[in-house]
């Protein structure tokens, strides 16, 4: 709880309105501690299948104009701009932003974490932008070691790193939660599998090292396993990798399709391992959401700070990117189902504090160590 009398007033700004950032700040108007406004850049982006419904949001928000494809932070010039503006740093109108909070005496604050060469090309004016930019914010918001590095790489001053560590959607936690993994066994049989089911869920893109999964999951198949892989998204590499999957004739891949809220919670209920083989990317939090459904984890070394999240050997194993074989070699630890429920129950325990509630009580700490910093 913040000690100070005052509320301090902060927007948040984000690209779109994810589900697990909706529930996050619904938690934050409940508590009432912080003066929260939230910025959406826009409704959606391509490649994202999340529902929008405004009727559940329970914090003040701002659909930004744009001008062309451009965002434009318009309260930072109104007679009364916030005092803290928490943003993404990733594309140009986040550094307008930036030049705007500056101007009007608002402190800044990004919040940052690691991105992959593969996920976002790496352009010089971008590395420049982020040298001149980082060294002049009020705080960093991190998730963790990982992102302390990358901005430090970048001149921000550790002093105002700030960790506000992800959570995930409230509905993982419910009671209506409980009763979609109970369905475990209709669950499995409307989708057809039998075995131990592996489980991915994300987008189907090849940066997501989905090639590699199959290969990993066919030599697993090949040796002579009774399990299945359940592939849940959407993507433009769909069409593609069900075409391999049947010229292959790989048995037992389920194509789920895009899945949200219970009947997601219910495909994790439903499954017996998760598997996140991706090449690259900030975090996943698709990780936690299967640890809570009680699932142990094989994680790519190359999702963001994997091995703070993923206990090797103890809440799954961590393989690195682009090596089907050692992926493989996971997959069949895990075919013990004494190891999966070992595993799965230290995974469980290990998100207990995930939740939004907790977020918020974490987020309003950081706002307020930020306002008692001196402004850069």
């Amino acid at each position: 709880m913040l000690r100070s009398p005052v509320r301090p007033r902060v927007a948040y700004w984000n690209n779109i309105p994810a589900p697990y950032v909706v529930d996050r700040f619904n938690a934050v108007a409940r508590r009432a501690h912080v003066d929260l406004e939230a910025w959406f850049s826009f409704r959606t982006e391509r490649g994202r299948s999340w529902s929008v419904d405004e009727a559940r949001w329970e914090f003040p928000h701002r659909w930004l104009p744009c001008a062309g494809p451009f965002p434009f932070p318009s309260p930072l010039v109104s007679r009364r701009p916030p005092d803290l503006l928490v943003s993404l740093y990733g594309w140009p109108w986040f550094a307008a932003g930036f030049v705007l909070a500056k101007a009007r005496r608002t402190r800044i604050a990004f919040e940052c974490e690691v991105t992959s060469k593969r996920r976002l090309e790496r352009t010089g004016w971008k590395e420049a932008a982020k040298r001149t930019l980082f060294p002049r914010l009020d705080a960093v918001l991190t998730m963790g070691e990982e992102g302390e590095r990358y901005a430090s790489a970048y001149g921000a001053d550790p002093a105002r790193f700030v960790r506000v560590t992800h959570s995930i959607g409230a509905v993982h936690f419910s009671a209506e939660a409980d009763a979609a993994r109970a369905r475990r066994d209709a669950v499995r049989a409307e989708l057809g599998v039998d075995g131990a089911a592996f489980l991915y869920v994300g987008r189907l893109l090849s940066e997501k090292g989905l090639d590699g999964l199959l290969d990993a999951y066919a030599g697993l198949r090949r040796s002579g396993a009774g399990a299945a892989l359940v592939l849940v998204g959407d993507g433009e590499d769909d069409e593609r990798l069900r075409r391999r999957v049947g010229q292959e004739a790989i048995p037992g891949v389920v194509f789920a399709g895009f899945r949200e809220g219970l009947d997601l919670v219910a495909l994790y209920g439903a499954c017996d391992a998760f598997v996140l083989p991706t090449l690259g990317e900030p975090w996943g939090l698709v990780v936690e959401e299967a640890m809570a459904s009680g699932l142990p984890v094989v994680a790519s070394s190359a999702a963001g700070e994997i091995r703070a999240r993923v206990r090797d050997g103890e809440t799954g194993y961590i393989v690195p990117p682009e090596e089907p074989e050692r992926l493989r070699a996971a997959m069949e630890r895990l075919l013990q189902p004494e190891l999966r429920a070992r595993f799965g129950a230290a995974a469980l325990d290990s998100v207990v504090d995930r939740t939004p509630e907790a977020w918020a009580e974490r987020f309003e700490h950081a706002v307020e160590r930020i306002m008692s910093m001196p402004p850069r």
